[in-house]
């Protein structure tokens, strides 16, 4: 999908001084598999824990489990929620596809700044 208000690429984008390409729905996707991985990978180290101490101290340890697995599933769900609000933020609560026919805030003849068409 181009337009005016998507990139191209992510060097393009960086590239662009008159911000018209937006680069951080291509970069949260990113940061969302970053953080979902860690806290996927926090769940598996927390449960390797439990087991490990449930082997050494008694099988009671393992009550924390699904404790360690129920966390795991809320850090997934946190990091769903802050990449949300992260774009959210970003695109001021319009969804992307809004703004794929918009043009990005330029500043009029008055210098005033309007967004796209809007004067």
């Amino acid at each position: 999908m181009s337009g005016p208000g998507r990139s191209r690429g992510l060097l393009s984008g960086l590239a662009d001084l008159s911000f018209r390409q937006m680069v951080t729905p291509r970069l949260i996707g990113c940061l969302y598999v970053a953080l979902m991985g860690c806290a996927v990978l926090g769940a598996v180290a927390g449960v390797l824990l439990v087991a490990g101490l449930a082997g050494w101290l008694g099988a009671g340890w393992l009550v924390f489990a699904p404790v360690v697995v129920a966390a795991g599933v809320v850090g997934v769900l946190a990091a769903r929620v802050a990449c949300e609000w992260t774009l959210m933020s970003f695109t001021r609560g319009r969804a992307l596809r809004d703004q794929q026919g918009r043009q990005g805030p330029a500043a009029g003849p008055d210098g005033r700044w309007s967004e796209g068409g809007e004067q």
